[in-house]
């Protein structure tokens, strides 16, 4: 039971940061037309994605400026979410590259972990840690950003 009242709080505490432009909660009206008609960053960072919506660096620098938009106001709630997965981010390709961040509720939240895939790169960099604080942080949103501006490079 514990963990159910850990769900549910930590579903509160992602409720709380929907007002973030760019944040999209499961109960947003936006949900659903964003998982039928956008991309997500995983996918359009597939190499034949990447030539088929002709995404070049600026496109790349255009994304980049957006998410760093959503990790800012983030940051002005004073949460570290811990780590991102390209996933969660979605972008309209004919829609001038809007970024929506969905699952908000995978964020860690306090003394709460985060629902998150931990990959290999991510242990070497971030050792053993579970819980995030704001230098941890910074090293997430800078790796985050980094993918992204890579994404040509590596696709």
């Amino acid at each position: 039971m514990p963990d159910k009242d850990m769900s549910e709080k930590k579903l509160q505490l992602a409720k709380n940061l929907c007002h973030i432009p760019g944040i999209v909660c499961d109960d947003d009206k936006r949900k659903e037309a964003i998982l039928k008609n956008d991309i997500s960053l995983k996918t359009l960072f597939e190499r034949q994605h990447m030539d088929e919506y002709h995404v070049d660096c600026l496109v790349l620098y255009r994304i980049a400026m957006q998410v760093i938009e959503i990790l800012e106001e983030i940051s002005k709630e004073d949460v570290c979410p811990g780590l991102y997965d390209l996933k969660d981010f979605y972008t309209d390709v004919h829609g001038g590259y809007p970024v929506f961040l969905l699952h908000p509720e995978r964020f860690q939240f306090l003394d709460m972990e985060q629902d998150y895939e931990w990959y290999p790169e991510d242990e070497r960099i971030f050792g053993d840690r579970i819980l995030f604080d704001k230098a941890d942080q910074k090293m997430a949103d800078t790796r985050l950003l980094f993918k992204i501006l890579t994404a040509a490079s590596r696709g």
